[in-house]
């Protein structure tokens, strides 16, 4: 079973982002920014302003208001999802295929592949949270609750394990065309064997290099937009995140991509599809 190398991975991605810069631009603005961008402008936050000032919001008032937020806007949130995923399938798609396929093959192949996609991520999310959702229901039982209080930190141990487990359902399915979820998530664990440590410090080396390029820039920015005023800082907070998201989901697939490539044994040859 292959070991997984962080820096080669990451040089890969790297080099085949930089290699397909254009195409992979045109796909994260139309599948990625534009649709946070109006989510972000035509919905409001989850949180109410004063909730969110607060400074202290309970596990309740949070449930209510996600509960709130998500029975009015759900549409909103099915309609940006959806799209995101045709453009995760073009984006691996653009990266990683052998034949490399033109950006329309890419994006057909996208929506083609929406059904499955989106059966194996409610799969892989149903069976990452069930753990800490049998533990959230022993506490809200009362009589067991200190035994729910016990098993939280492990069930969130267990949850981000098949997380890592299932990461690469992804590119297994945008790049080998696979249509049964089943299928997907065996081939997904099978290709993480003896990795899974390797994994979590790779992919939280990520996030967390972002959260911190994320959070400083957007203080900077956030104090350049508020200069003019509330619409213009709403505005430009609004297209500084999306941007910033799209910037995230792209090389988090570049990097998925080449995990991919590297575990499975792949050629990582030079790949620049066609604009057509």
């Amino acid at each position: 079973m292959a070991k997984l190398d962080m820096t080669q991975a990451w040089d890969s991605a790297v080099r085949k982002l930089n290699a397909n810069r254009e195409l992979v631009f045109i796909l994260g603005g139309v599948f990625f920014f534009l649709p946070q961008l109006a989510f972000s402008l035509l919905t409001p936050a989850a949180l109410s302003p004063e909730l969110a000032a607060s400074g202290s919001v309970s596990p309740e008032q949070l449930i209510e208001a996600l509960n709130s937020y998500f029975a009015e806007y759900w549409w909103a949130v099915v309609i940006s999802s959806l799209v995101q995923i045709v453009g995760t399938i073009a984006v691996l798609n653009v990266l990683g295929a052998a034949d490399r396929p033109t950006v329309s093959t890419a994006v057909e192949r996208g929506a083609r592949s929406l059904p499955i996609m989106l059966l194996t991520q409610i799969m892989v999310t149903i069976a990452a949270l069930l753990p800490l959702a049998i533990a959230y229901g022993l506490i809200a039982s009362g009589s067991l609750a200190v035994l729910g209080g016990i098993l939280v930190l492990p069930a969130a141990v267990v949850g981000v394990y098949l997380y890592i487990k299932f990461s690469l359902t992804s590119p297994i399915i945008a790049l080998q065309d696979v249509r049964n979820p089943v299928d997907a998530l065996k081939q997904s664990w099978h290709a993480t064997k003896q990795n899974s440590f390797r994994l979590f410090a790779f992919y939280a080396l990520l996030i967390i290099g972002f959260g911190v390029i994320f959070a400083v820039t957007s203080l900077v920015i956030g104090v350049i937009f508020a200069l003019g005023g509330e619409t213009l800082e709403l505005i430009g907070t609004a297209i500084f995140g999306s941007l910033m998201s799209a910037v995230f989901a792209i090389f988090s697939y570049g990097v998925l991509a080449a995990v991919y490539r590297q575990l499975s044994g792949s050629h990582d040859g030079p790949s620049v599809p066609k604009a057509g």
